[in-house]
């Protein structure tokens, strides 16, 4: 059970920043969000480098949320250790790549300016 829950509070936060950094990315220049070289260089930068961390998010947090229902009607409450490492394994990939992912988006996008 507690997976479960694991899981879909990992779901939630994906799709909760996935939703905040699409719909209103925070001010240029902000502690907060994701400040990378790329996304640091110029506004429209900034802003389209959340807009599409926000769709990655948000992408990812659907492939939690059916891992987590997958997990939930087929497993119930004993879910299996080789079924786990697997899912967190792969949550934790998505969440490592978003940082490099928009960087690369951004700078393909904008070049080195």
């Amino acid at each position: 059970m507690n997976s479960i829950i694991f899981d879909i509070l990992i779901s939630v936060c994906y799709l909760y920043y996935g939703y905040k950094f699409y719909k209103n990315p925070p001010e240029f220049g902000s502690t907060q969000g994701i400040a990378t070289k790329y996304t640091k260089a110029n506004t429209e930068a900034w802003v389209y480098g959340h807009k599409f961390a926000g769709i990655y998010c948000l992408v990812c947090g659907v492939v939690c949320v059916i891992l987590t229902a997958i997990q939930y009607l087929v497993f119930k409450d004993k879910v299996p250790l080789a079924y786990m490492i697997p899912t967190y394994a792969l949550e934790v990939i998505m969440l490592t790549l978003l940082i490099p992912a928009t960087n690369l988006n951004v700078k393909k996008k904008f070049g080195n300016k």
